[in-house]
């Protein structure tokens, strides 16, 4: 499966243009930018650093667009919301946090069984 509300794999394929070298760097690129979303939103959560979270949202915010991380946004957003209406220790902004961080996960997974 190359497009679903995961990641559109298709336009790594587009963006790459053949070139397999390119295409292997941008995979990297996107493990990379994943990963820092991850530590960043743990410690932004872990800190309830909204400042940090706003910006962690705001760098990966063209990526998901421009690869359709529809899930991931729609977790980003769910969060945003949560972060700032609810207190730190609340069930609910724990569970923000572990969505965030599954969708990264799978966007991943979907990464690795492609690549």
């Amino acid at each position: 499966m190359l497009s679903n509300d995961i990641l559109n794999y298709e336009r790594i394929l587009e963006t790459a243009e053949g070139d397999e070298e390119f295409k292997q760097d941008l995979i990297l690129a996107l493990q990379d930018s994943l990963t820092e979303l991850k530590e960043t939103y743990q410690k932004g959560i872990a800190s309830y650093d909204l400042i940090l979270l706003k910006q962690a949202r705001h760098k990966i915010k063209p990526t998901l667009q421009l690869f359709e991380m529809n899930q991931l946004k729609n977790a980003l957003d769910e969060s945003k919301q949560i972060t700032e209406t609810h207190e730190q220790s609340s069930e609910v902004v724990k569970k923000s946090l572990e969505d965030v961080l599954r969708c990264c996960d799978e966007v991943l997974a979907v990464i690795q069984q492609n690549a």
